[in-house]
């Protein structure tokens, strides 16, 4: 398979000491405009490494989202009536059901649990990572007719790509390894680190991962729908770098 990648990236460490600049022979930009003091370079598969020395400071781009600041004031975008929400609540995590048994021992202290049906209060939404679940079917001029409401189907892109970040940031707090679905090939992402990635002089939060096609066993993500797997794919893809680390092609997750 081949992958497309950025012309030019800048990671920058969190101690904001050092970075690394990833440029390909196709880039003709100058990376002297960044005012990064350049120590070392390397070239791998044609992509040029430059070893940083980071001896300005950059504004950091702090923006986040909370679950219930998503819908305030939320409004359809076909009919543009405010969706009347008056409750908010999490849902558990997928696998909740293993954690509980692992917790009792084995016990089954809680097995009646797994028959009862979680619903939301009258007007009110139970929200997951990648969807939602309302107590009526039909909030304005639309009648969803599955359980689950996905969040691409009523946010723009970027609110969608930042909850795409905020989920895998969170994931790789207990994991390492990570797989999803695109099309006919399962992909595993590798986290490396936590970073910075430089983009028109503000740092951005990013996750430095390396991902591949991968063969091992693949249990469906239900609560990822092929929208959000193919927005991962994408970023995924489009800041590939071309260069292989430890078996793995090295790429970024970017907060923006």
């Amino acid at each position: 398979m081949v992958y497309r990648y950025n012309l030019m990236l800048v990671e920058i460490s969190t101690s904001m000491k050092t970075g690394f600049l990833y440029k390909t022979e196709h880039d003709t930009s100058n990376p002297e405009i960044h005012n990064l003091n350049i120590t070392k370079k390397e070239i791998v598969n044609n992509t040029t490494i430059l070893y940083l020395d980071v001896k300005k400071s950059f504004e950091i781009n702090n923006e986040t989202l909370d679950f219930k600041s998503l819908f305030d004031n939320l409004k359809c975008n076909l009919c543009k009536k405010k969706l009347n929400i008056e409750s908010i609540n999490k849902l558990p995590s997928d696998g909740w059901e293993e954690l509980i048994d692992f917790w009792s021992c084995h016990a089954s202290e809680f097995k009646t649990m797994l028959e009862l049906k979680m619903k939301p209060r009258k007007n009110g939404i139970l929200v997951s990572d990648f969807y939602f679940i309302s107590y009526q079917k039909k909030l304005c001029c639309r009648l969803f007719e599955t359980e689950k409401v996905y969040y691409n189907i009523i946010f723009e892109n970027k609110k969608c790509q930042m909850l795409l970040y905020m989920f895998l940031s969170k994931y790789f707090v207990h994991n390492n390894s990570f797989l999803f679905s695109h099309e006919n090939d399962v992909y595993e992402i590798k986290l490396f680190d936590r970073v910075y990635v430089l983009e028109d002089n503000c740092l951005h939060p990013a996750l430095k991962i390396g991902f591949n096609v991968s063969k091992k066993l693949y249990k469906k993500n239900e609560s990822m729908n092929n929208f959000f797997c193919n927005l991962l794919y994408l970023e995924v893809i489009k800041n590939n770098m071309n260069v292989n680390l430890v078996g793995y092609n090295l790429s970024f997750i970017v907060k923006r």
